[in-house]
């Protein structure tokens, strides 16, 4: 199947794809936890340093959404591209 046509159903569906995937792993969750509690660490020690310091704080943490959203959509993509080759090859098989 073509990444192409992937992309473009992924794009489409991102939200309801991520809910499933992400909110329903016991590993993600936890990181989320640890996440959240790290930044409130974070925002008491940020109060005494100023806007600058919560600008730093928010480019780091659009950035590690973005990776996130980029390693989940491409993980899709690949995890569907091989269940098609793994469908295909037995198809194959059947045929012969």
């Amino acid at each position: 199947m073509e990444k192409e046509v992937v992309r473009s159903y992924y794009v489409q569906h991102e939200s309801e794809l991520e809910d499933v995937c992400l909110m329903n792993d016991p590993g993600y969750q936890e990181r989320e936890q640890e996440l959240k509690k790290a930044v409130a660490e974070l925002e008491t020690l940020l109060k005494g340093f100023g806007h600058e310091a919560w600008q730093k704080l928010d480019r780091v943490l659009t950035a590690q959404n973005c990776c996130e959203a980029y390693a989940l959509r491409e993980m899709y993509i690949k995890g569907v591209q091989d269940a098609f080759s793994v469908f295909d090859a037995g198809k194959g098989e059947k045929d012969a």
